[in-house]
């Protein structure tokens, strides 16, 4: 099957991609679109990183600025493909997924998202298992203080955000906002990229840091 993928560099639209490489099916282009900042539908913190990390996999990348109808815009890229099928990395927010499955199917295309549903805390242990390095780049919850920002993803960082997700009941896979990710390192990338930290912005309860990509010239 010949798809392309919503693609915003964090952990589940990298993770839906390679998922969907690993069934065996063709993976004909990235689509990313740069959102208003707070977007519902679309990741937006530090989504530029996904040119250079679009380099380091070797696939084509599609990017538009989002309109202020988020859904014309996803409309309008989806129109202009040759695919059949849309790949995206919706866990568990169902305004996502019924609006880009609304899409599709207005434009006549398949939708898969191949994280639906799946157990959070086993997703992320497949995440980890299969090698995937996540920063995370934002977070906005209780219990998620600023020391978490930049933070890679381990065992141990994992069995804390589960303690966290306990006492401060959030979405462990920061489906309702908790955290931002982006996926710094995985089996994808064909050339290694590298991850400048920048600024960290902290209003007291809530922040993100800024982390600029840039595709070494030595391969991984």
């Amino acid at each position: 099957m010949r798809f392309v993928s919503l693609f915003s560099g964090g952990k589940d639209s990298t993770y839906a991609l390679w998922y969907s490489l690993n069934q065996g099916w063709d993976c004909s282009s990235l689509l990313s679109i740069y959102p208003k900042k707070d977007s519902y539908l679309f990741h937006w913190p530090i989504i530029q990183n996904v040119e250079p990390m679009a380099e380091a996999m070797d696939l084509p990348l599609t990017v538009k600025q989002s309109s202020k109808d988020e859904l014309d815009t996803l409309r309008d890229l989806l129109s202009k493909t040759d695919a059949e099928a849309v790949v995206a990395g919706a866990v568990a927010s169902e305004y996502q997924r019924v609006r880009v499955e609304e899409v599709c199917e207005e434009l006549g295309l398949k939708s898969f998202m191949p994280l639906w549903h799946k157990n959070s805390l086993q997703l992320w242990k497949d995440m980890l298992d299969a090698d995937f390095k996540v920063m995370i780049t934002g977070v906005s919850a209780d219990g998620l203080t600023k020391d978490w920002l930049g933070r890679i993803m381990d065992e141990r960082a994992l069995n804390e955000l589960v303690g966290l997700a306990k006492k401060h009941r959030l979405h462990l896979i920061g489906e309702g906002g908790e955290f931002e990710t982006l996926v710094v390192e995985c089996p994808l990338f064909k050339q290694r990229v590298k991850f400048e930290l920048g600024e960290q912005k902290w209003d007291g309860s809530s922040g993100w840091i800024d982390v600029k990509a840039k595709v070494s010239s030595s391969s991984s």
